[in-house]
């Protein structure tokens, strides 16, 4: 039982101090059940602005989508690598085999023109912020979305690749230095336990499993950010978009550097935008 009497006997009738949890201030209750999401947050209205950008960013997007897939479905492996890999590996083999093949022709405008569709398909991730303008107020969309949505920066929607990135640079920068290490890990030495593998193969192991937390992370992201029916767009499109970026980097190291620089390019922008003009950031849901 809660004893309500002091240690001289009489009764505790003392008031409790006004920081006493149980006594919180209306807005501090707010925060604290909006941080619980116990309850829905309204979202801003939109301006006509927005609702353009939106649009038009879910118009490329479907576009890009269509554009990919079709490509996708219609193209034709090499002979035996589906039987060896599987039809999917095989046709992402087959991708890759169709770029190092433009970049080894030496024909500069073909070349060019490759990359620039693989960097277009990557960029189109970063529409991800404004199509959910609209997305995440879709029909019971908004039921998930209010009660779960966070802001994100962009380069977050690209945690997959961004992941392989750090771990080609660091790889990348290790064998230049030592050109013995050997960080390959494949189905014939593959060990879930790691036993004979060498540090950089505990290194390969380690990136597989912080890209599988990633891809969670994004699959959620989608979800929370744009709801059910928005993850019909979304989780392509993050798809797509990671994808290329790593396509892009097993090209050559030029690429590697390239990738890099160009997130942390995205981080800083995003940085000075929600700095100078808090009010316009189109990066983050509202």
């Amino acid at each position: 039982m809660r004893n309500d009497r002091r240690g001289d006997g009489k009764p505790d009738i003392a008031f409790r101090q006004p920081n006493d949890n149980k006594f919180l201030s209306p807005q501090d209750y707010d925060d604290s059940m909006r941080r619980k999401a116990h309850f829905y947050t309204e979202k801003k209205k939109l301006t006509v602005l927005q609702v353009i950008f939106s649009v038009m960013s879910i118009i490329v997007i479907c576009g890009v989508l269509f554009f990919a897939i079709q490509i996708f479905f219609t193209m034709h492996t090499g002979e035996g690598l589906s039987e060896k890999y599987g039809e999917l590996a095989a046709k992402l083999i087959t991708l890759h085999t169709w770029l190092m093949d433009d970049l080894a022709g030496g024909d500069q405008a073909k070349i060019l023109a490759s990359i620039g569709i693989w960097a277009g398909m990557a960029f189109t991730g970063l529409l991800a912020g404004t199509a959910d303008l609209l997305l995440s107020r879709l029909y019971l969309d908004k039921s998930v979305t209010n009660r779960f949505g966070f802001g994100v920066n962009p380069t977050l929607r690209f945690l997959p690749s961004i992941t392989v990135t750090v771990y080609m640079l660091f790889r990348f920068i290790a064998e230049k230095i030592d050109p013995s290490l050997h960080f390959t890990v494949d189905f014939s030495n593959f060990n879930i336990k790691g036993e004979g593998y060498s540090w950089e193969m505990w290194v390969t192991q380690g990136c597989y499993i912080l890209v599988f937390f990633a891809c969670i992370f994004t699959i959620y992201e989608t979800f929370a950010n744009s709801g059910p029916f928005g993850m019909i767009i979304r989780l392509p499109l993050s798809l797509l978009s990671n994808s290329a970026v790593v396509m892009l980097l097993l090209l050559n190291p030029v690429c590697i550097v390239a990738i890099t620089i160009m997130f942390v390019l995205i981080k800083a922008v995003g940085v000075i935008i929600s700095v100078t003009h808090p009010d316009h950031v189109i990066y983050y849901r509202e």
